[in-house]
C-alpha cells in the first residue's frame, strides 16, 4: 500500500488521481484551503485543511506518514519553498510537481514550435515578453521558478510534468464547452487565425493514468522532466469538425483579427491562440503506457454526452450575443 500526500485534490485532476488511488486500495492525504467538498469521504482519505502560503499550517504534516507528494498547486517559488522547507528532513519522499507547458512561452522569441524539455533553462531569468500580461508572465515564470526549487532540493526522487492545456470532465474551466455550445447553437464560431494554428491538448484521465504509473513507481526514475500531452495534433477547425460529425452539424467558421477579440472586450478561444504550439513528445513516448491512452475521438464523444447532459455554461458563454452580432452583421463565412 503506498501512501500518497496530495496538495489540492478537491477538484479536476487531482480529485480524479484521490478517487483511483483510494480504488486501487491506497492511502490519501489531500492537503487544501477548503477542506472536504461534496461529502467525500472515505476510509482511506484523511483531508488536511492549511494554506501552503502559511508555515504553520503545514506543521500539521509533521506527524503524518506518506511516501508521495502530489503537487497540483504550487505557481511560484514561495509555495512550493515552503513545502519543501516543511519537510526538508524526509529527503527520502518522491515529489511529483505538476509545472505546465507554458513555460516554453519564455522562450516563444527564440523558439516558434515543437518545445522540447531542454528548451527553457529554469535557473534562467527571462525577459518578459511583451505579448503576455503581467499575471500571465507570473503564471509563466512561476512555474519555472517552482521547477528550479524542486531540482535544488534535496528529494531523492523529483519527477515534473509539464502538461498542456488540460481538459476533461469536470474541468472547472469548462474550456471546451467553448466549442460545445457554440457549434450547438448553429450560429458560427469566431477564430482568430481561422482555426489553423496546431496545438495538443491533454485528456485529463490519460493524465491520471500516467502519474498512476509515476506515483506506484511503474515509471522507475528518481529524476524527470518530461512534456505531456496527446499525441494528436489539432486545430481549432479540426476541434470542430470533431464537434460537428457528433452533432450532426456544419458549422461555419469565420474569420477575425484577435485584436477585434480585445477591441470589443471578448474572451478569446481557449486553445491557439498563442499561434503554433506543439511540444516533443519523443520522451514521453519512451515512458508512457501506450495501452490505456485514450484516443481523442474517443473522449471527443464522451465530453459531447458530457455537454448534453449538463449544458453547463463555458468562461465566454456572456460573449455569445455579442458574437452574434459581430457575424450577422459584419463578417462572411470563411
Amino acid at each position: 500500500m503506498t501512501k500518497v500526500l496530495i496538495f489540492g485534490g478537491n477538484s479536476f485532476v487531482g480529485r480524479e488521481v484521490v478517487v483511483k488511488l483510494l480504488d486501487l486500495g491506497h492511502k490519501v492525504i489531500t492537503f487544501n484551503r477548503t477542506g472536504p467538498r461534496d461529502n467525500f469521504s472515505h476510509e482511506n482519505l484523511n483531508t488536511v485543511r492549511g494554506d501552503i502560503l502559511n508555515p504553520d499550517d503545514l506543521r500539521k504534516l509533521e506527524n503524518l506518514e506518506f511516501d508521495v507528494i502530489v503537487d497540483n498547486v504550487s505557481v511560484n517559488e514561495k509555495m512550493i519553498e515552503n513545502i519543501i522547507s516543511a519537510l526538508r528532513h524526509r529527503v527520502n519522499l518522491k515529489y511529483v510537481f505538476t509545472s505546465s507547458s507554458a513555460i516554453y512561452h519564455l522562450v516563444r522569441d527564440l523558439k516558434e514550435n515543437d518545445f522540447t524539455e531542454s528548451d527553457v533553462d529554469v535557473f534562467t531569468k527571462y525577459e518578459k515578453n511583451p505579448m503576455f500580461q503581467d499575471r500571465e508572465w507570473d503564471y509563466i515564470q512561476g512555474k519555472a521558478d517552482c521547477e528550479r526549487a524542486l531540482i535544488e532540493s534535496d528529494f531523492q526522487y523529483k519527477l515534473i510534468v509539464r502538461p498542456n492545456v488540460i481538459v476533461g470532465k469536470n474541468d472547472p474551466l469548462k474550456r471546451t464547452n467553448y466549442f460545445f455550445e457554440r457549434v450547438f447553437d448553429s450560429k458560427g464560431v469566431l477564430l482568430p487565425d481561422v482555426g489553423e494554428n496546431t496545438y495538443h491538448l491533454v485528456y485529463a484521465s490519460n493524465l491520471v493514468n500516467f502519474y498512476m504509473d509515476l506515483i506506484l513507481n511503474y515509471i522507475k526514475t528518481s529524476e524527470l522532466v518530461v512534456n505531456y500531452s496527446q499525441d494528436e495534433v489539432l486545430t481549432n477547425k479540426k476541434f470542430i469538425s470533431y464537434l460537428d460529425d457528433n452533432f450532426k452539424k456544419k458549422t461555419e467558421i469565420y474569420k477575425i483579427n484577435k485584436e477585434l477579440f480585445i477591441e470589443r472586450g471578448i474572451a478569446l478561444p481557449p486553445f491557439g491562440k498563442w499561434g503554433k504550439y506543439e511540444l516533443d513528445l519523443t520522451l514521453l513516448k519512451t515512458i508512457e503506457d501506450k495501452s490505456r491512452i485514450i484516443p481523442v475521438s474517443q473522449w471527443m464523444k464522451d465530453l459531447t454526452e458530457e455537454f448534453l447532459l449538463k449544458k453547463e455554461p463555458s468562461y465566454a458563454k456572456q460573449f455569445r450575443s455579442l458574437e452574434s452580432d459581430i457575424i450577422s452583421k459584419e463578417l462572411r463565412a470563411e
